[in-house]
């Protein structure tokens, strides 16, 4: 163990090791700023060296956990942020590194028929739903059952004032949010039904909150932001090397972001220059031709960034364990990492993460005049009219679409 380390040292310490460490951008922000929080209340204390008794009472003064909250996820983003960076700053002082953790999918408050059922439950629904919505039902699932558990209440006690208990919890959060919790707690409920889990079809007892198809204006990029974005990237780094191949898959040719982490080797065709995949969220097979920077860009990574393993992805985590980008993780931070980077302003009613990105390939095939059924196939849409919200930022067009005032107030 450490003796005598000073807190002002321990923190300028702490954000060099995050660095050396390659945290995301994002994550050493949130986590610096935490350790200014814990030097200025070191000040206010008169305490100049660390200890892990210190950290204790830092959390239980400035971000106690009261009873009314069992878990730990259930804090708040803020209280969960403060408890991980003290569990840091121990393994700082003790070790005198940060001893990275790999968080596995928390099943916290779940015994194992619990985690039984909801492997059942993911297995289920993979017949017919991509990778990420089955990650998305099944953490939702997990909640339910999570609230249950809190009320002492098992699966074939479910009753529909449950379950109204359980969706007033949601009412707080945004309607898209509401509208996807409920969409995912019809599909369980109708689920426990099939299986004999309960009696009743309980999917029916409610209404969901219906959302209008693409109610809001995609987030676009200006173009010239969008260089200054992928100018910013390190490429003499292992880590710049992959951002960088990343954004311009999702940059010139607009694939999907799990498309992207789940990308593997054997699905580049290197003598046709093209990229042939099963897509996560469609099933159906894209394919795409390698444009040549996105080729070299590739290539580059797999020479000079990526570790030599046998993992099938194309894309790793660069730090060991070496492995796949989990299809949990997002990405969005990246795009944000570098903009500011770029010094390129951040609108805050505008999306930063890389599905903007998208949008805005789509937005410059629209300002090219290209037809949009190629628009959607390159996007790999399931329909062909999904491609019709783009229209909204097709300024041009819309344009052609203003009357003249003069001509209305003639013929009022």
């Amino acid at each position: 163990m450490v003796k005598g380390k000073s807190i002002k040292g321990l923190v300028k310490k702490f954000g060099e090791e995050l660095e050396r460490q390659n945290y995301s951008y994002t994550n050493i922000s949130g986590f610096n700023k935490m350790a200014r929080n814990i030097l200025k209340f070191a000040d206010e204390k008169g305490v100049k060296s660390y200890s892990v008794d210190f950290g204790q009472k830092f959390i239980n003064e400035r971000y106690p956990k009261t009873y009314r909250v069992p878990l730990l996820s259930e804090l708040s983003y803020e209280n969960q942020r403060a408890i991980r960076t003290i569990k840091m700053f121990n393994d700082l002082y003790i070790h005198g590194v940060i001893i990275r953790k790999r968080h596995a999918f928390s099943q916290s408050g779940l015994d194992k028929n619990d985690r039984l059922l909801l492997a059942e439950f993911g297995k289920h629904i993979q017949q017919d739903k991509s990778i990420s919505s089955v990650m998305r039902l099944s953490s939702d699932a997990k909640l339910f059952i999570r609230f249950l558990n809190t009320k002492q209440i098992s699966l074939n006690e479910i009753e529909e004032n449950n379950i109204t208990d359980y969706l007033m919890s949601s009412a707080t959060s945004s309607k898209s949010l509401l509208a996807a919790r409920q969409y995912s707690l019809k599909i369980f409920l109708k689920y426990l039904y099939s299986t004999g889990c309960h009696k009743n079809d309980l999917s029916e007892k409610f209404d969901t909150v219906r959302i209008p198809k693409h109610p809001r204006i995609p987030s676009v990029w200006n173009p010239d932001d969008v260089v200054k974005i992928l100018n910013a990237v390190d490429r003499g780094s292992p880590l710049g090397k992959r951002d960088y191949a990343i954004l311009m898959l999702v940059v010139r040719l607009g694939l999907r972001i799990s498309d992207v982490k789940a990308l593997q080797l054997s699905e580049i065709n290197w003598a046709e220059n093209r990229i042939e995949l099963i897509q996560s969220k469609t099933k159906q097979l894209l394919s795409l031709p390698l444009l040549p920077d996105v080729g070299w860009a590739i290539i580059e990574y797999l020479k000079y960034g990526r570790p030599e393993t046998n993992v099938p992805q194309v894309f790793l985590t660069v730090t060991p364990p070496i492995r796949e980008i989990s299809l949990s993780s997002s990405m969005a931070n990246i795009v944000t990492k570098y903009a500011n980077i770029a010094g390129v302003s951040l609108r805050p009613d505008m999306k930063h993460g890389m599905h903007s990105l998208r949008h805005s390939l789509a937005s410059r095939l629209l300002e090219a005049k290209t037809p949009l059924p190629i628009i959607s196939e390159v996007l790999g849409h399931y329909s062909p009219h999904e491609v019709d919200v783009y229209l909204k930022v097709d300024i041009e067009q819309l344009r052609c679409c203003a009357l003249n005032p003069e001509e209305v107030f003639t013929y009022a």
